[in-house]
């Protein structure tokens, strides 16, 4: 029988508790948002008026990114996923429900989802040759 030569950088990389904690953070401002705030009305932040749908739809997004970057441990999937689906529910508010309209949304995510592979790949491919 064979063996497996486990090192070092075979291990998985720890999980950010951060994440998790920011998370949590934007789901109670969201929880606040929708039980004490109507979508028409504004705060300021820092003395700049906001409205209550564009301060939910960008906490949305803050927290679904942290969550999903504590749960699936990749920064650059959570952004696109979190993207996604902050984008998906603002067309939903817009009711531009057609299939066009997702599948442009798709093809949006799909293009970013390569977009990141290809930089990936390409720093890969420096570190290599810096090396030798």
């Amino acid at each position: 029988m064979g063996y497996v030569c486990y090192t070092l950088s075979m291990e998985e990389p720890k999980r950010p508790l951060i994440f998790l904690i920011l998370a949590w953070f934007a789901i109670g401002f969201i929880v606040y948002l929708i039980s004490n705030k109507s979508p028409n009305d504004s705060f300021s932040i820092f003395h700049i008026p906001v409205g209550a749908t564009i301060a939910f739809f960008f906490t949305l997004f803050v927290g679904s990114y942290f969550l999903l970057s504590f749960i699936l441990n990749n920064t650059k999937r959570a952004f696109i996923y979190s993207l996604g689906v902050t984008l998906l529910l603002i067309l939903r508010v817009y009711k531009l429900t057609t299939p066009v309209y997702l599948i442009l949304l798709l093809l949006l995510l799909l293009c970013l989802e390569f977009l990141f592979t290809n930089r990936t790949k390409e720093k890969k491919e420096t570190k290599r040759k810096r090396r030798s």
